[in-house]
């Protein structure tokens, strides 16, 4: 069933032949948040006034250094998986701003103990987003 309750369609779709789904797809539950964003989403479409808290989104739209630099990385190819540990760059940035800001040292590579997110797109401007 899908998140509203509905049986999952089989077979054709649009007029394309979609591939059948093993029945076990059947039992795989919603993920919760996700019904609770839709029904926060709802209550606003109904004209109630809401706090998004459900899912981390900010209020707020990407600042503009942050939509250039990620425009830049895209334009000059840097569109692939790095190190789970992030980028050696981005990660002696963030080090570099823990030195300059509180005056700690917080070894960015070899990596001990500083890492970035897999949320966290690397891009030049990345670190700015962390003040």
């Amino acid at each position: 069933m899908s998140s509203q309750g509905a049986p999952r369609k089989r077979g054709r779709d649009n007029g394309r032949m979609q591939p059948p789904l093993a029945r076990r797809t059947e039992t795989i539950q919603p993920f919760r948040v996700v019904d609770v964003m839709e029904a926060a989403w709802a209550a606003e479409r109904a004209g109630r006034s809401i706090v998004h808290l459900e899912v981390g989104e900010p209020d707020f739209g990407t600042p503009a250094p942050v939509v250039e630099a990620a425009t830049k990385a895209i334009a000059d190819g840097r569109v692939r998986y790095t190190s789970s540990l992030g980028l050696p760059e981005l990660r002696e940035a963030i080090s570099g701003y823990y030195a300059d800001r509180f005056g700690i040292d917080v070894p960015g590579w070899p990596p001990r103990s500083t890492a970035t997110t897999s949320s966290c797109w690397p891009t030049p401007a990345t670190p700015a987003t962390a003040t």
